[in-house]
């Protein structure tokens, strides 16, 4: 595959968040590498199958409630002119990051302009995650606390019988693969802001990643992600798969053969 081009910017072409000028070095990239390509069209593909898997919460209406809370500004607040929020940078893995030959130039960092604005996105954003994400016990389930370790409690029940695009507890399946080794492999996502990817061996789960689930930054300001699952799990599932992602179908059948 063309060494010019890394993964994160890859992801960003396919979320049309490039410039023009940016956008035309990754087409000139495609045009002359056939690796290129196929990576570009496993990635939409894996983006529209995450986005299929979400889509019935964001289809849903906001309670009043929330909206009603978000509209509600506190006699107190401070002005527009200094109502500024930005949020951290989301750790991601790029496996070519040092390679690039031309850096990505920062987008304009973004600002919220009003209290009430940061306050509805706020709202908002935590309404989406509750029903995303249900919660479970206080403490969330119990995982596996590095990669490499085994799943266990909620998130290898989750991995065992959920299929993708459910959510039980705490814990949200989001995509299913056969890796090139002929291991079942699954993406999930968790209340406590993680998502990871795991992979069926000897009989259990095991963890190959786990990261934060929080936006991506593109090192200028924030940014929405396209994708309910960071770059870094994209990556991974990527680097692995074999063949096409598991439809309902498919995940019945390996879970009836409990995923061997």
């Amino acid at each position: 595959m063309n060494t010019t081009i890394d993964a994160l910017t890859l992801q960003a072409y396919a979320d049309g968040e490039l410039d023009a000028a940016q956008a035309a070095q990754v087409e000139a990239a495609l045009r002359s590498d056939p690796q290129l390509t196929q990576a570009l069209e496993r990635l939409r593909s894996l983006q529209a199958r995450l986005r299929a898997g979400f889509a019935p919460v964001l289809d849903e209406a906001v309670p009043a409630r929330l909206l009603a809370a978000a509209r509600a500004r506190p006699a107190d607040a401070p002005g527009q002119d200094d109502a500024v929020a930005t949020l951290p940078p989301s750790p991601i893995h790029a496996t070519a990051q040092a390679s690039r030959p031309t850096p990505l130039r920062p987008r304009a960092r973004r600002r919220w302009a009003l209290p009430a604005a940061l306050a509805a996105a706020l709202l908002l954003g935590l309404w989406i995650a509750q029903r995303q994400l249900p919660q479970g016990d206080a403490h969330g389930p119990t995982v596996a606390a590095a990669q490499g370790s085994v799943a266990e409690g909620a998130l290898a029940q989750a991995l065992t019988q959920q299929l993708s695009g459910q959510s039980q507890g705490s814990v949200r399946i989001g995509l299913s693969f056969r890796d090139r080794d002929g291991h079942y492999c699954r993406t999930f996502a968790l209340s406590n802001a993680n998502a990871g990817l795991a992979c069926q061996r000897d009989g259990a789960w095991r963890v190959e990643l786990l990261v934060p689930a929080g936006e991506r930054e593109d090192g200028g300001g924030m940014r929405m992600a396209a994708s309910p699952m960071p770059a870094a799990v994209l990556q991974a599932v990527d680097a692995r798969i074999a063949g096409e992602t598991l439809d309902a179908d498919g995940e019945q059948r390996a879970r009836a053969r409990g995923w061997r």
